[in-house]
């Protein structure tokens, strides 16, 4: 016996199979999204190192002369790999050597650096918030972003598993 013929025995296509359909359908467009999410909620932005130097308000008013925004981040953070701010380092102590144009050019490598210890500064421009700047997993911690997406593409896996076993019964 054929599938159209025990199909039609059963009374045909009705009311309950189109139901049955637009039940199924309605899950399946949503999940898509959900995987496409985080494209864009997990997005890493522009970051540099916080330095009270430069972040803090009361910390500028000890700030010889008047320096600029740009000059204050030249003396407290190196450049990196693309001659932008390192992303991952500043200077433990203000280099002012730096701001002097006559001066011989110095390997900043040789100034004491250390990691990002009180946070960072994101750019918020494109992306207002993301989990990334929520919970800042740049530098050290951005291995934490993929093990974040392994175990949710896990979770679906197991999930998968564990449905389909339960609608064959």
């Amino acid at each position: 016996m054929a599938f159209t013929e025990l199909l039609e025995r059963a009374g045909g296509v009705g009311l309950f199979q189109a139901l049955q359909v637009f039940t199924l359908l309605l899950p399946s467009m949503l999940v898509p999204s959900q995987l496409l999410m985080e494209n864009f909620s997990a997005a890493v932005p522009s970051h540099r190192c916080w330095v009270p130097l430069l972040d803090n308000s009361t910390a500028q008013a000890s700030v010889p002369g008047a320096l600029g925004p740009k000059d204050l981040l030249t003396v407290s953070i190196p450049p990196g790999p693309d001659h932008e701010p390192h992303r991952c380092r500043r200077f433990r102590q203000p280099q002012w050597q730096l701001l002097d144009p006559n001066a011989t050019a110095t390997n900043w490598s040789e100034a004491a650096t250390e990691p990002c210890m009180d946070g960072w500064v994101y750019d918020r421009s494109t992306f207002p918030s993301t989990i990334v700047a929520k919970w800042d997993l740049v530098c050290d911690y951005q291995g934490l972003k993929p093990l974040g997406q392994s175990i949710y593409m896990a979770g679906v896996l197991l999930g998968s598993i564990s449905w389909g076993l339960l609608s064959d019964r």
